[in-house]
């Protein structure tokens, strides 16, 4: 019989939280913190959204200061904070974009498109996120 063991030591991520976009049909956006690092957003940014209804695969979205403002969500432990755009009816709307009803997560990156309106980050609806197995040793029994 094979055993594993699952402690403290072989359980957690070492590597940290993904970078994510969070979309809930309650009217939440929220950015986690590593997203937060890796796109150098603070709180009182104001973030806008665009689709391309030709394309339901992704969608754009860039700092505006015309934009949705960014408030504190979580804190992090470099002191970087989690932060959340509430607006109910944007949420729908990609959530819809994407065919979601339900709490969904999405992979971001830093990286920048051209669109027609200027240069944007964009989630991809195939980037949802599917949580990463825990990393675990296999260490035989003593």
């Amino acid at each position: 019989m094979s055993y594993e063991i699952f402690n403290k030591e072989t359980i957690w991520d070492k590597k940290g939280k993904p970078p994510l976009l969070r979309i809930s049909p309650h009217g939440h956006i929220r950015f986690s913190v590593k997203a937060v690092e890796i796109l150098g957003l603070k709180p009182g940014d104001g973030v806008s959204f665009m689709v391309d209804y030709r394309d339901s695969g992704i969608f754009y979205f860039y700092k505006d200061k015309d934009g949705i403002p960014l408030i504190h969500n979580t804190t992090g432990k470099k002191g970087i904070d989690g932060l959340q755009a509430c607006c109910r009816p944007l949420c729908t709307k990609l959530l819809t974009h994407f065919g979601y009803t339900k709490n969904s997560s999405f992979d971001v990156t830093p990286e920048i498109v051209d669109t027609p309106h200027g240069k944007m980050w964009f989630v991809l609806k195939n980037n949802l996120h599917k949580p990463i197995l825990w990393r675990k040793k296999k260490e035989p029994l003593p």
